[in-house]
């Protein structure tokens, strides 16, 4: 936010300091019968700010009270002029405040690659690896720490008339199904058309910082999935069911709360996607337009496997989506920089008043 305190003066207002991108103000003078309108722009920065400069000189009662009584008179047609131009500016300024913070969501148009995601590698670092070190100690202990009596036991209408509608004639080939969807198929789309588009376009040095965000969304939507499933303990549809499909785990009986599969792949597939979107690669249409069918795909099979119900793999679709936006988003380049909050200053003097209003995108 460029903002000016600096007094009016008589003549054109001229900011100590020059703003950075495109400036457009407006001078408003009892001496003038229309605003002085300049726009300057200077060289284009990363953010593009953009300061809308309202400089407003009004004559005051003491200096009408000093003028001769002809040239009051005079004055008064342009006074009443200046008071109704007042009135729209002020009008406009407002509505540009609204304006500015939505601008910020599009400003990537502007260039080529203009907003890139990058790894803080020293915070990363410590997140990934322990985010790794949790789900791979979780994943050990889980035959000792896992629920051998389901906590969440009782079933509700809903979810048994899905299941029991979509449940295959052998739920096991579903589950294997969407096994090699999830862990096979879907990581070599996502990550691979994001390793792909970097190369392809000679970007080899985002490969890093894309292997580091991919590592964060994969690894935390894991562990967060593992702790929620040991800690809520419902019971999988096909204990209740017969266990047609012939599974022999005991220390996953009671694991049905969230589905890690619809979690991994909307995570997976939202994650590269939205990695893809603001590094700007050629990737990110085919990873949304193939990616989210099969993700759904996935969910669906799931439920067919008797693995959970609908309720569970809605609610790891939405976490695992979650995730996989908001690790790229957190971590683009202007993130903590960016400023889109509209802010107004202002200063008067014997002369008269100005305002300032500014905002940045």
């Amino acid at each position: 936010m460029r903002a000016y305190a600096t007094p009016p003066s008589a003549g054109a207002f001229a900011p100590a300091t020059p703003p950075i991108g495109h400036t457009l103000t407006i001078n408003l003078s009892p001496t003038h019968n229309k605003p002085a309108v300049r726009i300057s722009s200077s060289a284009s920065t990363a953010l593009h700010p953009i300061a809308v400069i309202i400089d407003l000189f009004l004559s005051s009662k003491n200096d009408k009270i000093m003028r001769p009584k002809k040239q009051a008179k005079a004055e008064k047609n342009s006074l009443s002029q200046v008071d109704a131009m007042k009135t729209h500016i002020f009008a406009l300024s407002f509505l540009l405040l609204f304006i500015f913070p939505l601008t910020s969501l599009a400003q990537d148009t502007t260039n080529e690659h203009p907003t890139r995601v990058r790894a803080d590698w020293a915070a990363d670092s410590v997140i990934v690896g322990g985010s790794a070190a949790m789900s791979l100690t979780l994943l050990l202990l889980e035959s000792e720490i896992s629920p051998s009596q389901c906590k969440w036991c009782r079933q509700n209408s809903f979810d048994n008339a899905v299941t029991d509608a979509l449940t295959w004639p052998n739920p096991k080939y579903a589950a294997t199904t969407s096994d090699i969807i999830a862990f096979g198929v879907i990581p070599a789309l996502s990550l691979g058309g994001i390793a792909l588009s970097s190369s392809l376009s000679g970007r080899y040095q985002e490969l890093g910082h894309d292997t580091m965000i991919m590592a964060q969304v994969i690894l935390l939507n894991t562990m967060i999935n593992q702790f929620t499933k040991l800690v809520v303990g419902r019971e999988r549809p096909y204990v209740s069911r017969g266990n047609i499909g012939g599974y022999n785990n005991e220390n996953d009986k009671n694991l049905s709360f969230y589905s890690g599969h619809s979690s991994f792949v909307f995570a997976t597939v939202v994650g590269a996607a939205t990695l893809a979107h603001y590094q700007g690669y050629d990737a990110e249409p085919y990873i949304w337009a193939i990616g989210i069918p099969l993700a759904t795909l996935v969910a669906y099979l799931r439920v067919a496997a008797q693995k959970h119900y609908l309720s569970d793999v809605l609610v790891g679709a939405g976490i695992g989506s979650l995730i996989g936006f908001l690790i790229p988003y957190l971590h683009r380049e202007n993130a903590k920089s960016q400023k889109s909050t509209p802010h107004l200053w202002g200063s008067a003097n014997e002369k008269g008043f100005f305002l300032t209003y500014g905002s940045q995108f």
